[in-house]
């Protein structure tokens, strides 16, 4: 079952609907995470190592280098940190924009997911972000099912 809360994140609240993580969800790391580095730090100091993260999906359509751009965003629920972890892979992010754009239209909220920090980003050095999601098709079930 899934549940909704909000959350404030750059000074505006968020409605986030908390996904479970399905029979055998998707794990995907985020892209970008070298450009957030001083956040993702910052998480990593303030954040016990192994402690189960939140990383909502936001579309951007509006996005000049990609219109099926989605950020990934993290918030620790404890000490409530939250800031931009990077996107999704853009190959991921061209198959998955239908689904997160339809779940935040037809929800009229976010969907969110476990995540933890990683010790190396894409390609560098520093953190990183995985998240672990259901397959996208059953985002709308589980929201229908708990509605």
């Amino acid at each position: 079952m899934s549940e909704k809360f909000v959350l404030w994140s750059e000074d505006q609240p968020l409605s986030l609907t908390l996904m479970p993580r399905g029979d055998s969800p998707v794990r995907i790391r985020a892209a970008g995470s070298s450009f957030q580095q001083g956040f993702l730090r910052q998480l990593g100091v303030r954040t016990p190592p192994g402690r189960e993260l939140v990383a909502w999906l936001w579309p951007e359509p509006e996005n000049p280098f990609h219109g099926r751009a989605i950020r990934v965003m993290v918030a620790d629920p404890l000490t409530r940190i939250c800031g931009r972890a990077g996107y999704l892979p853009r190959e991921v992010a061209d198959r998955w924009f239908p689904f997160v754009r339809g779940f935040e239209l037809e929800t009229r909220s976010l969907p969110a997911f476990p995540a933890w920090l990683t010790d190396s980003g894409t390609g560098t050095e520093g953190k990183g972000l995985e998240l672990a999601a259901p397959r996208p098709g059953e985002w709308l079930a589980t929201s229908r099912a708990a509605a």
